[in-house]
């Protein structure tokens, strides 16, 4: 599931740097992230604010360095640890929307539910992962990882 709309209205908001790339958030296709700062071309808010925090949040846990240290194409073992990870995340996340009630119900985070995991290669895992929002949108997506 993609994204249903973006809106430029950022009224009452605080902006993000959409630091993705040139992705197209309406698009159900799996596209190719490369986060990178630079010269930002666009701010973002919403749903895509949340899900890049949440994203930079959870590769703030160590969880690459645990997925190279773990077992080679152990998946139960990466799951655990990737749910280990997610649950420290959500936890922080849930902590801080507890601190800052006034924020944007698209932009606080509910779950975080992994769907399915898997790898093509011993150097490389793919988590799949739905998302969802306080104001009950979801957004499904694919969490590449690069173990070489």
């Amino acid at each position: 599931m993609s994204i249903a709309g973006t809106s430029t209205n950022y009224t009452g908001r605080l902006l993000d740097i959409n630091m993705s790339g040139n992705l197209n958030p309406l698009s159900s296709n799996p596209q190719l992230v490369n986060y990178s700062f630079g010269k930002p071309s666009q701010f973002i808010a919403g749903v895509q604010k949340l899900v890049q925090r949440y994203l930079v949040s959870l590769m703030n846990t160590n969880l690459v360095p645990q997925l190279i240290g773990s077992s080679a194409s152990n998946i139960q073992t990466a799951n655990t640890i990737f749910n280990t990870c997610n649950w420290s995340v959500v936890q922080t996340f849930r902590a801080n929307q507890n601190l800052n009630l006034n924020a944007p119900t698209d932009e606080q985070l509910d779950t975080v539910q992994l769907t399915a995991t898997s790898s093509s290669t011993a150097n490389s895992i793919n988590f799949s992962l739905q998302l969802t929002t306080a104001a009950g949108s979801s957004v499904t997506f694919i969490l590449p990882l690069p173990l070489a």
